[in-house]
């Protein structure tokens, strides 16, 4: 009995770490592809846009195959639109945060968010002391694998970069809880909905649109814009499948991986360089991965 409970205990694990690992994946692809649009001529805000509306498209139309019911009662809105506030807040804050930070420094401060919500359930649960030093032990190797230049210290950026990690720490917090009550589907389609409906807004108030450059055709611009459009959903979905089969502390962890993906994408397509110092938290961060792939709850 012991060894088949073990046995599914770990086909959860595996399954849960393998989904994760396709979401990561897809995000870090996602920020490199966002380099080639932003590089002829669209706009964060735009593209941003363009990755809620193709969200909101591909789950509504799995939706409506599976016949997937997708109302709510009233009281589950005010959760559900809390966690589409959180989820936009954290998106936005990071976003505007690199305007006055240097994207690396954005980055570190933004992957403190495994470290909230590991520190959050030390405090509520009893937890082994090991498995909230990993997080910590991943967020150095993350330092060095990014590498920022800390000669820009603005309290606006530095500000808006924790309030993102804070959001992101609570919206996977609030994941877990959504996602076993109303379904992955349900919840990535009222989230990104209520996202596109936000970013609409955003876009109506201060008017910044932008599309890749026509000028050559069917450009590199056009194809990141199309590629970050495609695999955010997809990114989404496994998000919150991993959420709830690892729960956000495991996921969370895993998530420094995505850093590391964007930095292996960027050396693939935009021929960026791997210095010796990243090369080490690189493997800092990976050790963390398999450290927390390996721990027991």
């Amino acid at each position: 009995m012991k060894q088949s409970q073990r046995n599914s205990e770990n086909n959860i694990t595996i399954w849960g770490v393998s989904v994760t690992l396709l979401s990561v994946i897809c995000f870090g692809i996602t920020t490199t592809f966002a380099k080639l649009a932003y590089a002829e001529g669209a706009t964060a805000l735009t593209l941003i846009l363009s990755r809620f509306l193709t969200a909101t498209l591909l789950f509504s139309i799995v939706c409506v195959i599976i016949k997937k019911p997708v109302t709510l009662k009233l009281e589950d809105c005010y959760l559900m639109g809390a966690g589409t506030f959180i989820w936009y807040v954290s998106t936005a804050t990071y976003l505007v945060s690199v305007y006055f930070i240097p994207v690396g420094l954005a980055a570190i401060i933004f992957f403190t968010f495994p470290v909230i919500i590991n520190t959050y359930l030390l405090l509520k649960e009893k937890r082994k002391k090991t498995s909230w030093m990993i997080p910590f032990w991943a967020f150095g190797g993350l330092t060095l694998s990014i590498g920022p230049s800390f000669g820009v210290l603005n309290p606006i950026g530095l500000s808006l970069a924790f309030i993102s990690a804070v959001s992101t720490a609570g919206l996977y917090l609030m994941t877990q809880h959504l996602v076993g009550k109303h379904g992955l589907l349900k919840v990535a389609l009222y989230m990104n909905t209520g996202g596109a409906v936000l970013t609409g807004l955003v876009l109506m108030t201060i008017g910044e649109t932008g599309l890749p450059s026509y000028s050559n055709g069917f450009s590199t611009g056009w194809m990141g814009f199309i590629g970050a459009s495609i695999a955010y959903p997809i990114a989404v979905l496994f998000m919150f499948k991993s959420i709830h089969a690892l729960g956000p502390a495991k996921t969370s962890i895993l998530f420094n991986l995505e850093p590391i993906i964007s930095i292996a994408a960027a050396f693939l397509l935009l021929s960026e360089k791997l210095n010796i110092t990243q090369f080490i938290g690189v493997m800092i961060v990976f050790s963390a991965i398999i450290l927390t792939t390996l721990q027991k709850d």
